[in-house]
């Protein structure tokens, strides 16, 4: 009997192929085994070759077309089925990946020894954390001696929030291999998270050195050094991060903190407006970005981005009461007033909330408002000294100045060091004809925050009104550069009082 031509040509290519690929020249085996494929198409070892070879360049589309044809002609094929999945996990498809290997250690149950590796790798990226590790666990015990497989059971062993195992893990696995850079970083990572922190922060330093193109590495090295109040190492650390992942939303908020801790307040903002341009809805960064708009007087732009915050999440309390203080501090009282409505919504026994509200009503000229939210401020918090000065003024415009007299004495008797309210009284005092009662308010106004425009103006105008007018012309020249159109009407009332 004699062996055809054909057939043996197709051994002959086949040899070459193994050897080829022996030699770790895949392009030449596959090659090989796609001529054998001329000769047979329906060799199944052929087409699993060939599917070999592709996964091995990194061609895993094509692997998948050869195994798909493997399997075409041989449906029980384990190995066919084993590949299959790994490929499966290189082309980020888990499920299928989980799949495909659980057909071929059905199949062939011994398979299961070689492939529990590509197993846990496609569990873990369906989340099956528990049994990933189990797959690990299987893997390490198989080949102790495998960095990888030591290296993925840390991993599984850090994400089951099992730290100081993962530490063991990870360390063996770097005993096999100290260049493993991913081993690095998850060992820096289960350090901190036993607070270890210096030696985790040695642990990432090491991993960006071997491997500096791992974004996530140089932002957890940025939170290692912000730990640390190393402020200028984090901004390096999360900027390198940002060049590497443009994208990367987490890199520039933490970007923001450092530059905050640094009081570089305009890099922070743009930090957060790059974190908000990527995750405009993620509220953490918007509320942070918010409150330093707020704290650098940018309350313009502070009010759209708690607008967003509440619409994000409407009972968020605390968004509400920055709105409305935000709309107070750009004059738009009604619509800052309906803010703190809210907040009384969520939260009904905020007296700060009826404060404000009653501060705004007197803004808006609603004075019999305003002391009605007043009362109910002070019958939350009784000792509160700033319902009383808004009651004061509210009382003071409504012509009842005895009243108006009481509610300031109780404000200073409650809190002495408010300037505002001293000022207040004074003005009250002014209008009264109490003049020097005036005169010794505001100058307990100015002993608190010295340099006050309007009350240099209304000390002018007590001492004039006493007849005093080298004490005029004094605040006059105080009020220079201070306020000059103040300043101005100051000269202007001594001149018509000369006149007069």
């Amino acid at each position: 009997m004699f062996m055809s031509t054909k057939w043996l040509k197709a051994k002959w290519w086949s040899w070459l192929g193994r050897r080829a690929a022996k030699n770790r020249n895949y392009q030449l085996a596959l090659l090989y085994h796609q001529r054998v494929l001329s000769l047979s198409p329906d060799s199944v070892y052929a087409h699993s070759y060939v599917g070999y070879c592709h996964s091995v360049l990194g061609q895993y589309e094509d692997a998948v077309q050869a195994y798909d044809r493997a399997l075409q002609i041989k449906p029980d094929s384990a190995y066919a089925h084993a590949q299959l999945g790994r490929v499966f996990t290189h082309l980020g498809k888990p499920q299928e990946a989980v799949e495909e290997l659980n057909r071929a250690f059905r199949i062939k149950p011994q398979l299961a020894r070689s492939y529990q590796q590509p197993l846990a790798v496609a569990l873990a990226e369906l989340g099956q954390i528990d049994k990933a590790l189990d797959a690990y666990t299987e893997a390490a015990r198989i080949d102790p001696k495998s960095a990888e497989a030591q290296f993925g059971l840390g991993w599984a062993l850090f994400n089951s929030k099992k730290y100081s195992e993962a530490e063991q893990s990870l360390r063996a696995a770097l005993a096999l291999n100290p260049q493993h850079a991913d081993a690095h970083y998850n060992l820096g990572l289960a350090l901190y998270e036993l607070g270890k922190r210096q030696a985790g922060r040695e642990q990432l330093e090491e991993c960006v050195r071997l491997k500096p193109d791992f974004a996530e590495a140089q932002c957890s090295l940025g939170l290692a050094y912000y730990d640390e109040k190393h402020f200028d190492k984090s901004v390096a650390a999360y900027l390198t991060a940002i060049k590497l992942r443009s994208d990367y939303a987490e890199a520039y908020y933490n970007l923001a903190l450092a530059y905050e801790e640094l009081k570089q307040n305009d890099n922070a903002l743009d930090a957060y407006r790059a974190a908000v341009k990527i995750c405009p809805e993620d509220v953490s960064t918007l509320v942070n970005l918010g409150v330093l708009l707020a704290a650098t007087g940018k309350y313009d732009e502070a009010i759209p981005v708690w607008k967003r915050v509440v619409e994000l999440v409407p009972n968020h309390a605390s968004a509400h009461v920055s709105l409305g203080w935000a709309l107070g501090q750009t004059r738009q009282f009604r619509e800052a007033a309906h803010a703190y409505e809210r907040v009384l919504e969520l939260m009904p026994g905020f007296g700060a909330a009826y404060y404000n509200i009653g501060l705004f009503h007197w803004h808006l000229g609603e004075y019999h408002e305003a002391i009605e939210f007043e009362k109910k401020a002070l019958a939350i918090e009784p000792e509160n000294a700033e319902p009383y000065g808004v009651l004061g003024l509210s009382l003071a415009a409504l012509g009842e100045s005895g009243r108006a007299l009481e509610a300031y004495e109780q404000a200073l008797k409650l809190r002495p060091d408010i300037p505002e309210t001293w000022h207040n009284l004074g003005e009250l005092y002014l209008e009264m004809g109490r003049y020097d009662d005036a005169l010794t308010s505001f100058q307990k106004a100015l002993e608190l925050r010295p340099g006050i425009p309007d009350t240099h103006h209304s000390m002018g105008l007590a001492y004039l009104k006493l007849g005093n007018v080298p004490a005029v012309l004094e605040q006059c020249k105080i009020l220079h550069g201070l306020d000059d159109s103040k300043e101005r009407d100051l000269q202007e009332q001594v001149t018509q009082s000369k006149m007069s």
